[in-house]
């Protein structure tokens, strides 16, 4: 426990009495106050009068307040004063916020009320009843009528007894995922607090879900009056999963709610003119269009989750709730309670967002005032920076060698890709505002230099040609499933309508999967398409054991067939830029679109004779009855379509080289002085393998810091800036492990010929290194023999027929270095 020192602060308390000692035995009976600071003593003891205390504030360690304890005389005449000695700010502080979060719940209880019987009315009432829905007045004149004033603040207390442990665990779990979300260079950025925040939300909700479950089946479920009541006829007629119906939309809502609001208050807030932008009715206005934008998008994820929480609710999934709300009350269904909602929330968005980016810039300004007088040291001495580190979040390291010859670093934030911006088409204005995540997700890598110029004005214009496409998609698979039954022009298209809104939605989840793999893995298809092309069949197999258990499990026939074609959409994320990538192999004439044309006349060949043969299959007697052999059946005749797969893709023959034959043949060549061809390295590649599992093991865009074992030495960091001084990385053996592993940081300007140089590094330090020796004088002699034999491995290359221009090896740029004279 670390020391706390007592201060003593003396104050004048207008209006309070004075009380003599004996009657009121104060806390210090024997202390005395020198008002002469020049009469101090030597031995520092205070000289003066006895006198005695009103108020004693003391910060004493937990085992030594027995003594300090104020009497019951002076609780009862200063109770504020013991209070603020004894209770910690921050419990204070928490104890205040929760006080202020039930009032502020107490006082908009009876909109919150009128709200969950709007939303929930329609389930309450049944299918008989020809009212199924209430409106905003007739809910207020229900409420007083049946239970009079007490009603509109009915379910109130399990509301406010949640606001505790709810804020607590936000406060704790939000501290965790910060941890979990900082990056490589130790900061959190903007996306990360966000991520934390929501997940945060999510976990708090996730604990106290019960309570919210409680008051709702109290506030609007006639007949029950208690807590305990509510909560012992859930355990006994539903069991305990009743407490977590409507979980679902629960968590899903709570991200998509945050990242809306502070998106729309962001862009709002950029569109105002310079001069309005800090004016009160500016920042007023953006909160109240951001929540309300934010609550638009959102609501309908509230309305199911509350009719979901209801006892002999019909929904079993957010995918059955929302055809089902608009099959029965229309798309107005999903925004029952949407009024009173916004009068209850509108009035304290400002508050909240104002808070949190105030927090934000705090931060910053926090952070900015740390780092300053840092820069102004690292200006100083300038000469002692001997490497600096960069991030792709656009963080710097600074390694400076102090006076003791040990390495501190420094961290500096700066705005990303700033340098590319300056020569980049990217700083267009058009395109100025888009966070550097969100570039990197839908543009290729290095955009826009690395696509030709008419790129960005044809996906523009690509984007509305697709959205109008799948409109009519949706509006044609409703005509499709009247003419087969479902709903009928002549009837009622609801039905068909909520039909269609399931099977697209079906689709559209779907399209998630593929949208997630685009954004995120966009990099990896040009180094190996083999590999994830196969992989894509494994992912498609695994979305039709989603589909072939819908025959088992009806009732859950939508959700099944969305998680299958979840897993379907994400193979076909994977296929498509895989065999893009193939069929560029193919066209070695420039014929790429002669070679996939032909390529769709084998496909359609192929499908027409595949759909003959199922047909035969199912027609074939007893097969369709008997679930366990249509099972079997298909399940050989995929393990039979994966294995002519894998030869279809072990016969490709690319003369390209990417990390897999890159170890192929640098291996070879450290060990016999020569290459294989293209054929016998393609035959030799393993497609299944991942990187992760090949050995010798190479971790590549390692920090610096792990580069030297954790240590602070300079002679070691000097040492390896001149070993690898003409090299554009720097290497070395990983000596905490007993399995051999190698460290590679690549610097500013490093190619894929640099990371194939430390590939062949790394195989001769594999096959050749002695522990018994020093490990600086092995990686000196490693490249000794590198920069001799290297470029007769490049000629090998060439006479085997590689293409040496195409070495398709991903530089990592989540971390680079840039050295320094040392």
């Amino acid at each position: 426990m670390r020391e706390e020192k007592p201060i003593l602060r003396l104050e004048t308390i207008s209006g309070l009495s004075p009380f003599d000692t004996p009657r009121n035995e104060p806390l210090l009976r024997n202390a005395r106050l020198s008002y002469n600071p020049n009469n101090r003593s030597k031995n520092g003891s205070g000289s003066g009068t006895p006198c005695n205390f009103a108020c004693l504030s003391v910060a004493e360690k937990r085992e030594q307040q027995r003594d300090f304890a104020p009497t019951p005389a002076q609780l009862l005449n200063h109770p504020l004063a013991a209070l603020s000695a004894y209770v910690p700010k921050d419990a204070a502080i928490f104890a205040a916020g929760a006080i202020a979060g039930a009032a502020a719940k107490t006082v908009t209880a009876p909109l919150d009320r009128i709200k969950l019987l709007m939303q929930t009315h329609g389930v309450r009432a049944g299918q008989e009843s020809a009212k199924k829905a209430i409106g905003f007045v007739e809910a207020i004149v229900l409420i007083g009528k049946d239970e009079g004033l007490k009603g509109y603040w009915k379910g109130n207390l399990p509301q406010v007894i949640r606001v505790v442990p709810y804020s607590a665990v936000q406060l704790f779990a939000y501290e965790t995922y910060k941890k979990l979300f900082k990056g490589k260079d130790g900061e959190l950025s903007v996306i990360g607090r966000l991520a934390a925040g929501a997940c945060a939300g999510m976990t708090s909700t996730f604990i106290t879900y019960p309570l919210d479950v409680l008051r709702l089946r109290l506030a609007v479920e006639p007949g029950y009056r208690t807590m305990s009541e509510v909560a012992l006829t859930m355990l006994r007629e539903e069991g305990f999963a009743s407490f977590y119906y409507g979980l679902g939309p629960s968590l899903l809502g709570i991200a998509p709610y945050i990242a809306v609001n502070f998106c729309i208050f962001d862009l709002v807030k950029k569109a105002l003119p310079e001069e309005y932008r800090q004016k009160t009715q500016a920042s007023l206005l953006t909160a109240v269009v951001s929540a309300a934008c934010a609550t638009l998008t959102c609501y309908p994820l509230d309305t199911v989750r509350r009719q979901m929480q209801m006892r002999g609710t019909p929904y079993k999934s957010v995918l059955e709730a929302i055809p089902g709300i608009i099959e029965r009350d229309g798309v107005i269904g999903l925004y029952r309670g949407f009024l009173p909602n916004a009068l209850k929330n509108l009035p304290n968005s400002r508050k909240s967002i104002e808070t949190k980016r105030g927090n934000l810039q705090i931060l910053y300004a926090s952070k900015e005032g740390q780092e300053e007088p840092q820069t102004d040291r690292i200006s100083k001495s300038e000469d002692q920076v001997i490497l600096v580190e960069r991030y792709g979040s656009g963080t710097v390291k600074r390694y400076i060698v102090d006076d003791d010859l040990q390495i501190r670093t420094f961290l500096e934030k700066h705005d990303s890709r700033s340098n590319e911006l300056q020569s980049s088409d990217l700083s267009d204005p058009i395109l100025s505002w888009l966070p550097d995540i969100l570039k990197d997700f839908v543009f290729p890598a290095g955009f826009p230099g690395s696509v030709s110029d008419d790129y960005l004005q044809y996906l523009l214009l690509q984007l509305p040609t697709n959205v109008t496409g799948w409109i009519c998609h949706t509006l044609v698979t409703s005509s499709l499933l009247k003419a087969v039954g479902v709903g009928s022009f002549s009837g009622t298209t609801a039905a068909a309508s909520a039909a269609a809104i399931r099977w697209v939605s079906k689709d559209g989840i779907g399209a998630l999967g593929r949208l997630f793999i685009g954004g995120r893995f966009g990099n990896l298809f040009d180094d190996d398409p083999k590999q994830w092309r196969m992989y894509a069949d494994f992912i498609g197999s695994a979305g039709s054991i989603f589909d072939l258990t819908t025959q088992v499990y009806p009732a859950y026939f939508l959700p099944l067939a969305s998680l299958g074609n979840l897993a379907k959409a994400v193979a076909r994320g994977l296929k498509d830029p895989s065999f893009r990538v193939i069929q560029n192999h193919f066209a070695i004439s420039g014929n790429l679109g002669e070679v996939a044309a032909k390529e769709e006349v084998w496909e359609v060949t192929a499908q027409l004779l595949g759909l003959s043969l199922g047909i035969l299959i199912l027609d074939t007697p007893g097969l369709v009855k008997s679930y366990p052999v249509l099972v079997s059946t298909w399940a050989s005749i995929r393990l039979l379509h994966l294995w002519l797969r894998y030869l279809s893709l072990s016969a490709l023959r690319f003369n390209t080289i990417n990390l897999k034959r890159a170890r192929i043949l640098v291996k070879s060549h450290v060990l016999h002085s020569r290459v294989p061809g293209c054929n016998d390295c393609n035959k030799e590649e393993n497609i299944l393998s991942w990187q992760r599992f090949i050995k010798p093991r190479i971790v590549f865009g390692v920090p610096m810091e792990e580069i030297l074992g954790g240590g602070r030495s300079t002679s070691m960091l000097k040492s390896l800036l001149r070993m690898y001084a003409r090299e554009e990385y720097i290497l070395t053996v990983n000596q905490q492990r007993k399995d051999f592993e190698v460290f590679v940081s690549f610097k500013v300007g490093a190619t894929s010929v640099s990371v194939l140089r430390s590939v062949w590094q790394t195989y001769w330090l594999h096959e050749y290194m002695n522990n018994s020796e020093n490990i600086y004088d092995q990686l000196a002699k490693s490249l000794s023999e590198m920069n001799d034999r290297f470029e007769e491995f490049i000629q090998q290359l060439d006479k085997a027929g590689w293409d040496t221009d195409q070495i398709n090896i991903r530089v990592p740029n989540e971390i680079s270095i840039d050295e320094c004279p040392v």
